[in-house]
């Protein structure tokens, strides 16, 4: 069971993850002169940029793990995005019906997110700099977050990562299955 800034961390994660959507519903409505409702997405669209960065704040201490395989996961952002964001850009919040719906949605989805396994991958964190990548630690497959430098370091070694190489690094728990790559 996570402790509480576990869960804290994972409901900031999991908002930060919809960001992109809250501006382009923002835009939507605007359009439509519901400026209200427009303001509002913006207003949770920033919220849920910054909660990315204190996501990675919130995160536990860091552990130190040996790694025996790397994997690039940064393809999954873009099919992200058309699965999870791109269905609700119809969204314009011309009236209070289109709100209690996105906020259902999301809220449900969230709750289901936040008590499973599952991870989403977020656009946000790539926009900060970060990259996924899946490493297996002894013999659990893990999504980590990395800084470009990090990522570089544990890919581009003379000798690559494998079970008969393998790499010790520090991670820090996010929450939500979501792990961050630390410096040693």
């Amino acid at each position: 069971m996570p402790n509480d800034m576990s869960v804290g961390a994972s409901w900031l994660w999991f908002l930060s993850c919809y960001s992109p959507l809250f501006f382009l519903i923002a835009i939507r409505a605007f359009a439509v002169g519901n400026r209200t409702f427009g303001l509002a997405c913006v207003v949770v669209g920033l919220v849920s940029v910054c909660s990315a960065w204190v996501s990675t704040r919130l995160a536990d201490p860091p552990t130190t793990v040996t790694v025996r395989s790397v994997k690039l996961r940064d393809t999954d952002v873009p099919a992200y995005l058309m699965t999870y964001v791109v269905p609700f850009v119809g969204v314009t919040g011309e009236g209070w019906l289109d709100a209690l719906v996105l906020a259902i949605v999301l809220g449900l989805v969230g709750l289901f997110y936040v008590q499973s396994a599952i991870s989403l991958p977020n656009p946000t964190v790539q926009v900060l700099g970060y990259r996924w990548l899946q490493l297996d630690v002894d013999g659990r497959t893990l999504n980590v977050l990395a800084s470009r430098d990090q990522r570089r370091r544990l890919m581009a070694e003379s000798v690559a990562i494998s079970n008969s190489h393998p790499r010790t690094i520090s991670l820090s728990h996010i929450g939500s299955q979501i792990w961050l790559a630390r410096d040693a």
